[in-house]
């Protein structure tokens, strides 16, 4: 039987802007840190879509493991060494369901983006 995939909407809040590649490790290394190499491999856990611009991301899991999804991002506080936050907005079913609801969002509070509009203000 083919599991059940959920995909996270979440924001990342840091004081620059971070590349995908970057958030990605960051994410896989503190999923491994907290529940394992097994879970990880298990849970299908991965970063599916990530938008710099807006600092908006998706992760993609399996339904048996959201609640550890929730928890790798809450936990994951730094990348390359410099702060980041990271919350969880929503929960869909689909990748296209949740394309369309990171691009119907603002960018984060404090995004890069929102920072640098502040300073040309």
């Amino acid at each position: 039987m083919r599991p059940r995939r959920r995909y996270l909407i979440f924001s990342a809040r840091s004081p620059v802007p971070l590349s995908a590649e970057e958030l990605r490790e960051a994410l896989r290394e503190t999923m491994r840190s907290l529940f394992g190499e097994r879970a990880l491999a298990l849970s299908g856990f991965e970063l599916a879509l990530y938008d710099a611009a807006k600092g908006l991301g998706v992760v993609r899991c399996h339904h048996t493991y959201v609640d550890a999804a929730r928890t790798a991002l809450a936990m994951t506080t730094s990348v390359r060494g410099l702060s980041v936050a990271l919350t969880t907005l929503r929960v869909t079913g689909t990748l296209r369901k949740a394309a369309r609801v990171v691009a119907s969002l603002e960018p984060a509070r404090n995004s890069p983006v929102r920072l640098m509009e502040g300073l040309q203000s």
